[in-house]
Order: structure tokens, then C-alpha cells, then sequence
């Protein structure tokens, strides 16, 4: 398997590639500012959603991919869970965009 894009230590994301991770703000939100950093020159991009944000994860990635359907691709797709302290699992998903050469 290939190496991976983001890894998780303790509650944190990290990657070599710039990390948006979703929260609370309403999905246009994210998306208008993937659109943004893809617009400033950025190549690869990645979208992170934890927890109750993973369907607010699905919806910015459809609003973006349905925008910018000939630019952008997807690469990778992660799925997995971090360990709370209280021993508690919260599932996460990661996707890594890119934009089309």
C-alpha cells in the first residue's frame, strides 16, 4: 500500500498536503474555500470530517465535485477512528483533492 496522505496523533491531523477540517459552519462555506485555496495555486488539498461532521463532509465534497467536475479529481479516501481519552472511538474520513493536470 502506498504511503498515507494524512495520519492522526492524539485528536490532531497532519499531512504534507494543506488540511480542512470540517466543523461547524454550514457546508457552502467549506466548499467556497476549497474553491479559493484550489483558485490561489494550491495542487492537493485535504478535507477532513470527524464524528457528526462526517455527512457535512459528504455534502461539501458533492457541492465542490458538482462545481468544479473537470477540475478536480479525487485521489484518495480514507476511513478510520481515533481513540478519545475516556477509551470512547470516533470515526473519521479523510479525501484528499487534487486539481486535474
Amino acid at each position: 500500500m502506498s504511503e498515507e496522505f494524512v495520519t492522526v496523533s492524539g485528536n490532531k491531523f497532519t499531512s504534507k498536503y494543506p488540511i480542512l477540517v470540517i466543523g461547524k459552519e454550514r457546508p457552502m462555506t467549506y466548499a467556497t474555500e476549497i474553491i479559493i485555496r484550489l483558485n490561489q495555486g494550491v495542487d492537493k488539498l485535504v478535507i477532513v470530517g470527524k464524528g457528526r461532521n462526517i455527512s457535512k463532509l459528504a455534502a461539501v465534497y458533492n457541492i465542490v465535485r458538482s462545481k468544479l467536475r473537470d477540475v478536480l479529481e479525487t485521489e484518495r479516501i480514507v476511513i478510520g477512528s481515533i481513540e478519545t481519552p475516556t477509551r470512547r472511538l470516533i470515526s473519521y474520513v479523510a479525501i484528499l483533492l487534487s486539481r486535474k493536470m
